[in-house]
């Protein structure tokens, strides 16, 4: 018997009503490069294992880092002997109940990450040769790596188990010091990770941001690019889950069916995307992922739901466990139809980048985020002037509404500022809010 399989066994032999019993498995690698120069390389191997039970409506998760017998047997009387002085949920519902059929996902798992070793120093370098273009002083960034292994075992019959690879390159160019650029792609299969057209196009960012100007405060027509624009869907998206909707912190409570975006705008969440950098074959219960259209030209369809939300909102799971809340998994917009997107623009600005996205009001939408590296004046189609200190202050939910077009290529983005995968095209948003974010 391996240790999943005994975790549940002596979960249940002690009066556990579900278990939910996961192992992670993960070699992962990286490379960090400062000033064209690879300066940390680093190799971690890992395990986790994730114990979730529930007794009598008590529910107490663990984490396992050491899978010795003598460690597994003291976290299970831990758990235990912590639920005593646990509260009974009474929104507790319980967790999926199987048996499920599984589908594998295509672009899931590539050996030739697996075994990149090497292979990844000589991309890192090639990245940075190619970001040398004319203007350029420097680049700094990173690559990462992994394999995983994952296992889920569940007391709702479920065992189940699959293996992944990811691949993941930001890179940040520096023309001088107010003039920089910065572009990322992923993937988990190494022929779809389009690294040095990244760093190409992040040095050419940089060298049109050289001598930056201020410009007025007012409302401007924007175009958001691939970073801003798949930052602003991750909080926009977070807002489905119906946790935050249940407690009140979500300003899609009470607007299922009507208009909530353009009409321009269809969101999924799919958790079975191909090469999607999310993708899983199962959620955190143990129920087979799949694709779930939360925005339908503009219109609300659905909330994410666990189990217990489901339960509670009289209606069935959209495998989006969270065993405490929904999660997101991959965020999909439908692409639009414009091939050169500055070329449609007459009058307006091209945010590259941002970051520092924080809200005034979760229920409302009132939000700020600050554009950096190259922000740009668009005049008849062309880029007229670099741009500097502004701050996006608008309303979320209005931002939205305002999208008039959207480009027809999408890429795939993850960032510090995206933590959730997003296949986004560039999209441009009619009449937002602009300061200034420095005096």
């Amino acid at each position: 018997m391996d240790n999943l399989d005994y975790i549940k066994k002596e979960c249940l032999k002690k009066g556990a009503d579900d278990v939910v019993v996961e192992e992670n498995s993960t070699n992962e690698n990286l490379i960090k490069f400062v000033n064209n120069k690879i300066v940390n390389i680093q190799k971690i191997d890992s395990i986790d294992i994730g114990v979730f039970i529930s007794t009598k409506k008590k529910i107490v998760m663990a984490s396992i880092k050491d899978p010795k017998k003598e460690v597994i047997d003291k976290t299970i009387n831990d758990i235990f002997s912590f639920s005593k002085f646990i509260e009974s949920n009474n929104e507790y519902f319980g967790i999926a109940s199987g048996p499920f059929k599984f589908k594998r996902i295509k672009d899931l798992y590539d050996k030739k990450i697996q075994n990149l070793n090497e292979l990844g120093i000589k991309m890192v370098k090639d990245a940075i040769d190619n970001s040398k273009i004319k203007g350029i002083e420097r680049s700094s960034g990173v690559m990462e790596w992994d394999t995983t292994k994952r296992r889920i075992v569940t007391s709702g019959n479920v065992d189940h188990n699959f293996l992944s690879t990811s691949i993941y390159f930001s890179i940040r160019s520096f023309a001088d010091k107010l003039a920089s650029g910065a572009q990322t792609c992923c993937s988990n299969v190494l022929k779809k990770l389009d690294y040095l057209e990244t760093s190409k196009k992040a040095a050419e960012i940089a060298v049109l941001a050289k001598n930056p100007k201020r410009i007025n405060q007012g409302r401007y027509d924007i175009l958001l690019g691939y970073l801003p624009a798949a930052n602003l869907l991750n909080h926009f998206v977070s807002n489905a889950s119906a946790f935050e909707v249940k407690r009140g912190n979500s300003f899609f409570k009470g607007k299922i069916g009507k208009n909530v975006a353009s009409q321009k705008l269809t969101i999924s969440d799919e958790g079975n995307l191909a090469n999607g950098y999310s993708s899983t074959e199962f959620d955190d219960e143990g129920m087979p992922t799949r694709k779930n259209i939360i925005v339908k030209k503009g219109i609300l369809k659905t909330y994410l739901h666990n189990t217990n939300t489901a339960h509670l909102f009289k209606t069935k799971s959209t495998a989006n466990a969270g065993l405490v809340s929904p999660k997101i998994s991959n965020i999909v917009i439908e692409s639009g139809n414009i091939k050169d997107q500055l070329s449609k623009i007459d009058n307006g600005l091209y945010v590259t980048n941002n970051w520092y996205t924080r809200f005034q009001n979760y229920l409302t939408g009132e939000f700020s985020t600050v554009p950096r590296d190259g922000i740009f004046l668009i005049k008849n189609g062309e880029i007229a002037g670099s741009i500097k200190e502004i701050r996006i202050s608008d309303n979320l939910l209005r931002i939205m509404k305002n999208v008039v077009w959207l480009g027809k290529e999408r890429k795939q983005v993850y960032s510090w500022e995206v933590e959730t995968p997003t296949l986004t095209p560039e999209f441009f948003v009619k009449d937002v809010n602009i300061t200034q974010s420095f005096r």
